[in-house]
C-alpha cells in the first residue's frame, strides 16, 4: 500500500489544542516598550477622557432629539398606516410573552 501524497506534510509539528491565557511575571531586567510609554505620555488618553465627558454631557439632548424625531414621524402617519404598527407591536408582545413562558 502506498503512502498518501500529503503524508510527508502532516504530523511534522506538535499542535497545541487549547488556548492558554495567563499572566507571566516579568523579570527585573524588563525594558518597557518606548512606543507604549510615549503613547501613555501623549495627549490621546486625555482627549479620549474629555470626549467621553462631552458625550455624557450631550447624551440627554441627543436622546431627547431622537425621541422627538420618532414621535413626530409616527404622528405624521395616517390612521390606517398606524394599524400596521399596532398589529406588529401586539404580535411582538405576544411572541415575547410566549418566549418568556
Amino acid at each position: 500500500m502506498t503512502k498518501p501524497f500529503f503524508s510527508q506534510f502532516t504530523n511534522l509539528y506538535p499542535i497545541q489544542k487549547t488556548l492558554r491565557r495567563e499572566l507571566k511575571p516579568l523579570n527585573e531586567n524588563f525594558q518597557h516598550d518606548p512606543a507604549l510609554t510615549a503613547l501613555r505620555n501623549s495627549e490621546i488618553p486625555q482627549r479620549d477622557q474629555q470626549r467621553e465627558k462631552d458625550y455624557q454631557a450631550i447624551k440627554p439632548l441627543l436622546d431627547e432629539l431622537h425621541n422627538q424625531f420618532i414621535t413626530e414621524s409616527l404622528q405624521s402617519l395616517e390612521t390606517q398606516d398606524r394599524s400596521d404598527f399596532v398589529l406588529f407591536y401586539q404580535t411582538y408582545q405576544k411572541k415575547k410573552k410566549n418566549k418568556a413562558d
